[in-house]
This record gives C-alpha cells, sequence and structure tokens, in this order.
C-alpha cells in the first residue's frame, strides 16, 4: 500500500476541520433558534398574564419601554450581537409581564394603609411622605427583588437552585440605579399613575413607570455594572501556597 502523500494529510486535516466548524455553527444556530422560540412563547403568555389580571395594560407598556431602552442601550455599546440583543429585550418583557400583578397588588394592599398612618400623625403632608418613603424604600426593594428572582428561574427553565445567590449578586448598587425611578414612583404612590402627553389632536396617557423606564433602560444597558462573579477567581484560580525551590548548586568551573 502506497504512502499517503503530505499534501493528501494535510486536505484531509483540513476538510475535517471545516466540517467541525460547520457543525458548530448549525448546533449555535439551531441553539439560538430555540431560546428565540422559548423566549417568544413566554413573552405572549405573560402578556396575556398580565392583561387578564391586575396589572392590565401597565405590564406590556413598562416592559415594552425596558426592553427597547436595553436594544438600543445595547447597540450604543456595541458589544452584544443581534441575536443577545432580541433575546434579553424580550426577555426584560416577559420578567415585567410577569411580576406587574403582584407589585399592583402589593400597592393596593400597603399604600392606603401607610398614607391613612402618616395622615394621622402628620396630616396630608404625612401622607405624602409615608408613601413616598415607602416606594422608594421596601416597595422598590421587592420590584428588584421580583425581577432579579423572575431572571433566574426564566435563565433556568424554572429550576430555583442558585436563585438566591443571583438576587444578591449586585442587588445594592443596581437598586441604587432603580432610584432614577424615583419620580414615577412618588407618583404613582400618591394617586398620579400616568402622564398625559399630546398626540396631535389626542391626549395619550402613558405610565409614569413607562416614561422613566425608556431613558433609564438606554443608559443601563449603555454602561453596565460590572458582574460580582466575574471578578472574583475561580477555585482554580485561586492563590496557592508558593513552594519554595531547592537553591540550585553553584556551578563549578571547568576542571
Amino acid at each position: 500500500m502506497a504512502d499517503e502523500k503530505p499534501e493528501d494529510k494535510e486536505e484531509g486535516l483540513e476538510a475535517k476541520v471545516d466540517e467541525g466548524i460547520k457543525e458548530q455553527k448549525e448546533k449555535g444556530f439551531f441553539r439560538k433558534a430555540v431560546d428565540l422560540a422559548y423566549i417568544s412563547t413566554l413573552g405572549a403568555a405573560t402578556t396575556a398574564l398580565a392583561l387578564a389580571t391586575a396589572g392590565g395594560s401597565l405590564g406590556p407598556w413598562i416592559g415594552g419601554a425596558l426592553g427597547a431602552g436595553g436594544f438600543i442601550g445595547k447597540t450604543f455599546r456595541g458589544k452584544e450581537s443581534l441575536y443577545e440583543r432580541v433575546y434579553e429585550s424580550i426577555k426584560t418583557y416577559s420578567i415585567i409581564n410577569a411580576i406587574i400583578s403582584p407589585m399592583v397588588l402589593l400597592a393596593d394592599y400597603t399604600l392606603p394603609t401607610l398614607g391613612a398612618i402618616g395622615e394621622k400623625i402628620a396630616g396630608p403632608v404625612g401622607s405624602f411622605l409615608t408613601k413616598s418613603l415607602y416606594s422608594v424604600g421596601p416597595y422598590l426593594g421587592v420590584f428588584h427583588g421580583l425581577f432579579k428572582g423572575t431572571d433566574h428561574l426564566i435563565e433556568n427553565y424554572g429550576n430555583p437552585t442558585g436563585i438566591q445567590e443571583h438576587v444578591s449578586n449586585n442587588f445594592v448598587p443596581e437598586y441604587k440605579r432603580l432610584l432614577f425611578f424615583t419620580p414615577a414612583l412618588v407618583a404613582f404612590a400618591n394617586g398620579i399613575p400616568t402622564i398625559n402627553m399630546a398626540v396631535g389632536n389626542y391626549s395619550l396617557g402613558v405610565p409614569g413607570f413607562a416614561a422613566n423606564a425608556f431613558p433609564y433602560s438606554i443608559g443601563n444597558h449603555a454602561s453596565p455594572l460590572e458582574d460580582k462573579k466575574t471578578l472574583e477567581p475561580k477555585p482554580s484560580e485561586a492563590k496557592q501556597p508558593v513552594q519554595k525551590m531547592p537553591a540550585a548548586r553553584p556551578a563549578q568551573a571547568p576542571a
């Protein structure tokens, strides 16, 4: 049997490499298609959920503003692919629609009670201050925790393992950024949920949260916070004790 020529070996190797690259691309494309189908289905389902429950149209308004703003912010940043931008935008939209009803119900049950307590202490001013401080404090904290928890469940197909770590990661720095929503939170807490905007001859009531959400999301994604998880060294990269090597013997002069 004749020996195989080096040229033939190289051609065979190149063909195998090309075939492997093509296979990986096909797998990557299939995975992306599955992921987009999954997140789009969630988007449709959570929209129906929000519209059918206490959230109403508030979920699509806020989710749409956050998703669109995030897409634009990531585009400005220029580090994510089109697939990543679309996926993250739909996911953000889905999360808001999933949690909007519990947040509305929480406000309905807590704000009147807190307002009444504040009014007993200091009249209308006390009511305003009590509801306003609650909205930018505990209420915003609950929203942030629900958002991050739902994000974890979506990314892990409903598996809650590791959800506590995910929610706590960067919680305070992200919460500080969310204080950008203070105007909308204070207005909502004190009975002003929408902003009337003139569109031609019509007046359009836009939720205050949506008006805050769009510019917030652009800025937040154009200049994102560093993820603490990515800054922590892996166990394999942790500093290991340095072992002292025995000193080399002095070189001997040639005989």
